[in-house]
């Protein structure tokens, strides 16, 4: 599969962005996304910043502003498309007007649709079946989510076994008892080898995040599982989530702690699927 048809959604209208220099770049985008821990938007304009990818600046900034384009136009345009789900199909209480459409629009042009969420206390299996009960045909090899890059972080740091304090609902706790450690609360967290922020809901905020910081005071790695700063929780409330804990960490330990979620979540599903630049 050729980059140039993939539409990845970075800002409003991305296939457009993806579409008219997204080949170019994407080395470069890669590289520094798996080091940097960045707003999306920042992330594009500090790349374009690099005096080789200069020519592209102007292609940037029309594309930040594009013109009205038809989802059918964009449907026919690209063959794959990699989707958020929360904010864009979805709020925490149900879909959003057309998100049903939009979805089946696209499956019946026999084109492929991944989502690509910053989740990390939705499991994949969950929002198939949230998905299916809504009457559409989500597979759950479709879905990816921050949580699964949380399974091989904590796979390849080897703390199989080990005790994780999980800030975070059980479904949080679950990615980790995924990957072969085990979730804890405050209460037993003193030999914990890690500490994950994937979620504000399901424990006491004041008690665990207390806990969760005087560890990380002791040195022992911080993990933000969700990057996300806010989740919309209906189309007219919005929630803090993972991303908050995280920048409220580093404000008070004055230093950065280890980030997932996109856009290092976009670079691992493209190279799942096998997408090379042109």
């Amino acid at each position: 599969m050729d980059f140039n048809r993939i539409a990845l959604p970075l800002v409003h209208h991305g296939a457009e962005l993806a579409g008219k220099f997204m080949p170019a770049v994407y080395p470069a985008y890669k590289t520094f996304a798996l080091r940097n821990r960045i707003n999306i938007i920042n992330a594009w304009r500090q790349i374009l910043s690099q005096p080789e990818l200069k020519a592209y600046r102007p292609v940037f900034r029309s594309v930040n502003r594009p013109d009205k384009i038809s989802i059918s136009v964009l449907i026919d345009k690209y063959d794959i498309f990699l989707c958020d789900l929360y904010g864009v199909f979805q709020t925490s209480t149900g879909l959003l007007p057309g998100a049903g459409e939009t979805i089946g629009r696209i499956q019946a042009k026999n084109k492929k649709i991944v989502f690509v969420s910053n989740t990390a206390d939705n499991l994949p299996e969950g929002i198939a079946a949230r998905y299916n009960k809504w009457g559409i045909d989500i597979q759950v090899g479709n879905i990816y989510t921050s949580g699964q890059l949380l399974v091989d972080t904590i796979k390849k740091q080897g703390w199989q076994g080990k005790k994780i304090l999980t800030l975070g609902p059980d479904s949080a706790g679950e990615y980790v008892r995924r990957a072969g450690a085990i979730p804890v609360g405050e209460d037993d967290c003193r030999s914990a080898s890690a500490v994950v922020l994937a979620h504000t809901r399901g424990f006491d905020y004041t008690d665990r995040f207390s806990a969760a910081l005087n560890l990380a005071r002791q040195g022992v790695p911080v993990i933000v599982a969700n990057s996300d700063v806010t989740a919309q929780i209906t189309a007219e409330f919005t929630g803090i989530t993972g991303g908050a804990m995280g920048l409220q960490m580093e404000a008070i330990l004055g230093r950065k702690i280890i980030w997932l979620g996109k856009p290092p979540l976009f670079s691992v599903v493209i190279d799942k699927l096998g997408l090379t630049a042109a």
